[in-house]
């Protein structure tokens, strides 16, 4: 494998602002770029859509993000919150004094707590997968977690993991602390991947790649790129705010879905199309010579974007 030429695609974490990432894959879809995006590594929402990309199903991605509901994410168990408030209420008696006003101690099991069920959002992850995973994919799809004990950022390959054990992982990366309940992986409980690392370049590096397309899901957190020498970087950032995380991660209102996903196509269209052909996104690591110079490149690609840009005018 030459990572020197080849892409490595990730995608930040965001919840409901990740339907701007299928946006942004509908865009290098039409300009011909995910032959040369040989792994994905992501974070949350981020590596659910780096898994899907993975299986190389973009319909399949875009009817999922059109019939997704709030109700299928933050699904509430009854139970659930009936033993949340049981749990509080064995922990205030361990407070001195039990003044109003005080803050309710709650005990080590803390970290157990969650306002929403993640039935759903397992059911739903269950129905994109195959078992084992990703098998014949020729991408390699990473997700990250974080580590409850470590307090670090764990990476998962996810290709050839069996159905199961990759739901866990994909669960794990989306669990927000009080939201979701931790997932044990490998006798660690692991939380949402965004506590450690929201935008992980790390594991594709660490694999020798240097030509990076980030897709971010906030005009903020941007990754450092001096603690990646030798890369080159395109960014993807929303020219729109995507919202807070309110109004933003928790929001799975399908016109704002629509919204994001319309504007990282369009975002993603911006940048792509003021180059002539993809060694033109990458310097090569002299800086001198394009990543790409094979001559179906340069036969076909004026004639590849120059419909795209009839397509954008169509679109």
């Amino acid at each position: 494998m030459d990572s020197v030429r080849e892409i490595g695609l990730v995608f930040a974490g965001g919840g409901a602002k990740g339907a701007y990432q299928i946006g942004v894959w509908q865009a290098l879809r039409m300009f011909g770029m995910e032959t040369y995006i040989t792994a994905t590594s992501g974070t949350s929402i981020g590596a659910m859509n780096g898994c899907m990309y993975g299986y190389g199903n973009l319909e399949k991605a875009v009817e999922m993000w059109r019939h997704v509901s709030k109700e299928d994410i933050l699904y509430v168990d009854k139970d659930e919150v009936r033993n949340i408030r049981e749990r509080i209420r064995r922990g205030l008696p361990t407070l001195k004094g039990g003044r109003a006003g005080d803050i309710p101690y709650l005990p080590p099991a803390k970290n157990r707590i969650s306002l929403f069920s993640r039935e759903r959002l397992e059911r739903m992850i269950r129905s994109v997968l195959t078992d084992p995973v990703l098998q014949q994919s020729p991408v390699k799809c990473y997700a990250t977690c974080y580590g409850g004990k470590t307090q670090t950022a764990r990476s998962f390959l996810l290709n050839n993991l069996p159905k199961e054990n990759a739901t866990r992982v994909l669960t794990a990366t989306s669990a927000i602390p009080l939201v979701f309940s931790p997932v044990e992986l490998g006798g660690e409980p692991c939380f949402d991947g965004g506590l450690g690392d929201n935008v992980p370049v790390r594991p594709l590096y660490e694999l020798g790649y240097r030509n990076f397309i980030i897709v971010y899901l906030a005009q903020r957190d941007y990754v450092d790129k001096t603690a990646f020498p030798g890369s080159h970087f395109v960014e993807i950032i929303p020219s729109v705010s995507l919202g807070d995380f309110f109004s933003g991660t928790l929001n799975f209102n399908q016109e704002a879905i629509d919204g994001h996903k319309e504007q990282g196509f369009q975002d993603a269209v911006a940048i792509f199309s003021k180059y002539h052909n993809v060694g033109e996104l990458f310097l090569g690591e002299r800086g001198k010579e394009p990543l790409d110079t094979e001559l179906k490149l340069k036969k076909y690609t004026k004639l590849l974007f120059g419909e795209a840009i009839k397509g954008i005018v169509k679109h």
